[in-house]
């Protein structure tokens, strides 16, 4: 648990930094909530994630946190556990149109495992397109690659869906 404490105000530092700079240069903020099901070679279940970011142009920075739910199909081995990190995101098209968003988390995850209370290294890295709804909302499709350290299951494939705006 401690190295994830360590894991969570090292990622939490820059993120908020960047909020807490946005007074003083006036960056727009945005975010995205996005449901994804996460798909591994053993196991499956799902996640709902939130991420909150500031706006450099097309570069977004800033924070994720989420929850998700795993098992597999025997029942055999399950666990529920809450990913947390840096999250980067690079925006190429409209923001009113589609767009391609290119979105990588890295951080760490705490949660309840069958051999109890487990933490470690958590990421992400996948491609979402993007449709405006206006200026400042779209709605998000995608694929997100998951990696989660000292478990059966390390890899997911990760297809979602979300909801993207900005300020």
């Amino acid at each position: 648990m401690r190295r994830s404490t360590l894991f969570l105000v090292l990622a939490l530092v820059p993120v908020l930094s960047l909020f807490a700079a946005r007074s003083a240069a006036a960056q727009p903020l945005g975010g995205a909530l996005t449901g994804v099901a996460l798909l591994g070679a053993e196991e499956h279940g799902g996640a709902g994630l939130v991420d909150l970011y500031a706006e450099f142009g097309a570069l977004r920075l800033g924070g994720g946190f989420g929850v998700a739910a795993v098992s597999d199909a025997a029942d055999t081995h399950s666990r529920v556990f809450a990913p947390f990190g840096f999250s980067a995101a690079l925006l190429f098209g409209s923001q009113r149109g589609a767009a391609i968003e290119l979105r990588g988390r890295f951080g760490a995850w705490a949660g309840a495992t069958d051999a109890g209370l487990g933490s470690g290294v958590w990421g992400s890295a996948g491609a979402w397109l993007r449709i405006g709804l206006g200026a400042r909302a779209g709605i998000l499709f995608g694929l997100d690659a998951w990696f989660q350290s000292a478990v059966a299951t390390p890899v997911y494939f990760a297809p979602g869906i979300g909801f993207g705006w900005t300020s």
